[in-house]
């Protein structure tokens, strides 16, 4: 089990850190019942729990892009679609089999991958463009 949340995912945007965290929480109980007898409910009620999670945390990333002009913005919005179409893939998949590490191993690589890579990229131009405003 990979530990959930380590500094180098933080931006120093505490709202974005914070729901960041919750993420990596949903995969760490998901991966806490893998060895058990509950991971088949563990895996619908996390998926479940992210997909809800995951819209609303899209929905402020995507509202702050657009309020500070990130000129990737439609792009990141892909990525944010692609995920939650595979997270419905995913929840169809777990009605007919054990997918709890499958999904586990999507969801660590995903998530580290589009924090560390992709929301860098928004962070970054964020905390330039306030740096800027602060300047004037």
């Amino acid at each position: 089990m990979r530990e959930p949340w380590v500094s180098k995912y933080a931006f120093g945007i505490d709202e974005i850190d914070s729901q960041h965290q919750a993420l990596f929480e949903f995969i760490a109980k998901l991966e806490a019942a893998i060895p058990t007898s509950d991971s088949w409910v563990v895996v619908q009620q996390t998926l479940n729990d992210l997909s809800y999670w995951a819209r609303i945390h899209f929905a402020v990333e995507e509202s702050l892009m657009r309020l500070m002009k990130f000129p990737e913005l439609e792009n990141h919005i892909e990525t944010h679609a692609d995920f939650m179409n595979t997270i419905a893939r995913l929840k169809k998949q777990s009605l007919r089999k054990d997918i709890a590490r499958d999904t586990s191993r999507f969801l660590n690589d995903w998530l580290r991958h589009h924090i560390d890579i992709e929301d860098r990229k928004y962070a970054e131009h964020m905390i330039a463009r306030c740096r800027l405003t602060d300047e004037h």
